[in-house]
């Protein structure tokens, strides 16, 4: 006679890293994108930046 196993009541937690990670790249992307001054970085006449940051506010809006 096998024993039953019993039935997981609630499913398994995800691990903290699997929300931290996404967040930090995003946060270091936006970063880079926004940053000033170096060579190489966006210019005001850049229009994809500005785009970007377009979309970002007009998803976290809605």
């Amino acid at each position: 006679m096998q024993a039953r196993t019993p039935a997981r009541s609630h499913p398994a937690a995800l691990p903290w890293w699997s929300f931290a990670l996404p967040a930090l790249a995003f946060v270091a992307l936006l970063t880079l994108m926004t940053a000033t001054g170096g060579p190489g970085g966006p210019t005001d006449d850049d229009p994809a930046v500005g785009r970007v940051l377009e979309r970002i506010q007009l998803t976290l809006a809605g």
